[in-house]
């Protein structure tokens, strides 16, 4: 044992019900000084409250607080603060697993962006270099972020997102700088609501009822929630800064930061492999919806797909003036093929509306390029970016995939998610991008699982692109959620020779021409674009036989 419970104030999210509840029970039982419990559900926080006081007198305080919202979070984690004077844990627990039409952002902004906004909050109080007491952060993953299943692509992408945020922003020298220890828990299906109503939980209705047939039909059983609660507390007793831990079939907790660790070190080697080439689809007379299309990349993506042969194309941007002129430039050399489009794709008002837009003018979408991208964790800006980079591209797949797909009268098409190789690398500098990054590669393989090119029509292909110059990657001192990280991140890439943008989109058209439906492919100094599927399977098989295991 290292850490102990004793005498330490705890702030947990989700903590109304549940094993957020049980969670406090348990560290109560374990010394803790303190509980705050935050929740949406009020009458019912007061109540566990009520309930943990009797037992505990004068212990735990109830905080209403909506995760899925900024103002909430910070109004709560102050009021908190008040209560308890300090917070020496946080238990980032509060999850909704629902990707259904109506839910999903909701549910997005609490599984992924509260545990952000609470982390960086606690990591502010907290951290002994500007004079916090240091503490521990528990950011709840699920075996959703090292498995995969179609019928929950968001869920899933959500949950690699916190994970990979954990280990990102744990990396050395963390720990001993700001004496706040970040771990990170995955735990498999557990007894409690999250688990209930399968079949109204996918984006997919036929997908969800499969999905919950099956868990009856095969007589599946969850973990109880006594195992969850005991596996939480032996990981805060023992786990060592930046490790993940598995909890699953009433099984001791298992540090599982190995296969992890071994998994991404597989992925950087990988970004060296061989290539396959063999061309089955044509651009030719294809339309095209691309995202952030004004300038950079997305614009390059447009100027190439109209010199083989697209038939139109729609450039979606915020910039409204940039896109204008670049539509036009495009006109000048493909006469009436290039329409602007004006687009927040934060904003799923705008997002809708733009769809709508481009459909009316194309008539039919062929090629969606979710290329919109913003690489900023700075205090100001990681919310709006997560909302550009994560459930932008979501929105416009869901919205690609329904008016494509064959098995409802659609044409079929293509969908690519631009990730990066930060989805698989680990930079300490800029956690919330690599880890909106890594969710949008799990999406993609999730929602693309088994039979869906077959039933739908519609292939799904995710590009990671390495380094380049573009002014994604100018004033790099400013775009980390800590300066002085950002200052040696941009140090550290001053001298640093980025691939040419003409690469970069040659990788892309390559890549839309011979990609089997499902692949994640890779870009990166200047060389040929390089199917990295088989190593990205690997990794995840690996952690599939882990959960078996």
């Amino acid at each position: 044992m290292q850490w102990d419970p004793k005498d330490k104030t705890f702030l947990i999210t989700g903590g109304a019900s549940g094993l957020g509840a049980e969670y406090a029970q348990a560290f109560l039982n374990h010394g803790a000084k303190r509980v705050a419990i935050l929740d949406i559900a009020a009458e019912v926080g007061k109540a566990t409250a009520e309930r943990l006081n009797k037992s505990h007198p004068d212990k735990a305080v109830f905080i209403s607080c909506d995760a899925s919202k900024e103002e909430d979070t910070a109004a709560a984690f102050a009021a908190a603060l008040a209560q308890l004077k300090q917070i020496d844990v946080i238990i980032n627990n509060a999850g909704i697993m629902v990707d259904a039409p109506n839910m999903w952002r909701t549910a997005s902004d609490v599984n992924w962006q509260g545990v952000v906004s609470f982390s960086l909050k606690g990591i502010n109080h907290m951290r002994k270099d500007e004079g916090g007491a240091g503490g521990t952060i528990v950011n709840i993953a699920s075996i959703a972020a090292i498995s995969r299943a179609g019928a929950l692509p968001i869920y899933y992408g959500s949950k690699i997102a916190v994970l990979h945020f954990s280990q990102c922003i744990s990396e050395k020298p963390f720990f001993e700088n700001t004496g706040v220890r970040v771990l990170t828990m995955c735990l498999g299906g557990t007894d409690t609501p999250l688990m209930q109503n399968l079949g109204a939980r996918s984006y997919d209705r036929k997908l969800g009822e499969f999905i919950a047939a099956k868990v009856e039909n095969d007589g599946v059983t969850f973990q109880k929630v006594e195992s969850g609660v005991k596996a939480m507390v032996d990981m805060f007793n023992s786990g060592t800064p930046g490790s993940i831990w598995l909890s699953i079939d009433n099984k001791p907790v298992q540090d599982i930061t190995p296969n992890v660790s071994s998994a991404f070190d597989g992925f950087e080697k990988l970004l060296y492999g061989a290539i396959v080439d063999k061309m089955q689809w044509d651009p030719k007379d294809k339309t095209f919806l691309i995202t952030g299309g004004a300038s950079g990349l997305g614009a390059e993506y447009a100027q190439a797909f109209l010199e083989h042969g697209a038939k139109k194309v729609a450039i979606l941007d915020i910039a409204v003036e940039v896109g204008k002129a670049t539509a036009e430039r495009l006109n000048k050399s493909h006469p009436d093929k290039a329409v602007f489009i004006s687009c927040d794709v934060s904003k799923e008002e705008d997002i809708a509306a733009a769809f709508a837009a481009a459909l009316a003018q194309l008539k039919q979408i062929d090629v969606i390029i979710n290329n919109a991208g913003i690489m900023v964790d700075a205090p100001n800006m990681w919310r709006t970016a997560c909302d550009v980079n994560w459930q932008g591209l979501i929105s416009f797949t869901l919205k690609g995939i329904k008016h494509m797909r064959t098995d409802e009268g659609g044409a079929g098409g293509t969908i690519i998610n631009i990730s990066s190789i930060a989805s698989i690398t680990k930079n300490p500098a800029l956690p919330m991008y690599c880890a909106s990054k890594m969710a949008v590669l799990h999406f993609g393989q999730c929602i693309a699982m088994g039979s869906f090119f077959d039933d739908t029509g519609v292939r799904v292909l995710t590009m990671c692109p390495g380094a380049t110059d573009t002014p994604l990657l100018h004033n790099l001192a400013q775009r980390s959620y800590d300066p002085k990280l950002g200052k040696t991140l941009e140090a550290v890439l001053d001298d640093y020779v980025c691939q040419k943008t003409e690469s970069a989109v040659a990788a892309v058209v390559h890549m839309y021409k011979i990609a089997a439906p499902a692949t994640t492919w890779v870009t990166m100094d200047d060389k040929p674009a390089r199917d990295i599927t088989a190593s990205i399977d690997s990794a995840f098989d690996s952690f599939e036989k882990l959960l078996a295991s």
